[in-house]
């Protein structure tokens, strides 16, 4: 946990590299998969639903074979 721009991202991706952690960051996954409106919101600094960030993540997390070694970003 920490401020918004303090590296969590960044040491998320070093320990991904370092230990072979999978890192899932919601934002990209949002802006990969999320629908026309769902970004259109984004853009605005809407916040999504609830349940439409979690189905989007639990499709992301179902495709990890090694659920012990996953860092959630975001």
């Amino acid at each position: 946990m920490g401020f918004a721009s303090s590296g969590k991202g960044t040491q998320s991706k070093l320990l991904a590299e370092k230990d072979g952690f999978n890192v899932v960051s919601t934002g990209d996954l949002l802006r990969l998969y999320g629908s026309y409106d769902q970004q259109a919101r984004m853009l605005k600094g809407e916040i999504l639903r609830y349940e439409e960030v979690t189905k989007i993540l639990e499709q992301a997390l179902q495709s990890i074979k090694d659920q012990n070694n996953v860092i959630l970003d975001g």
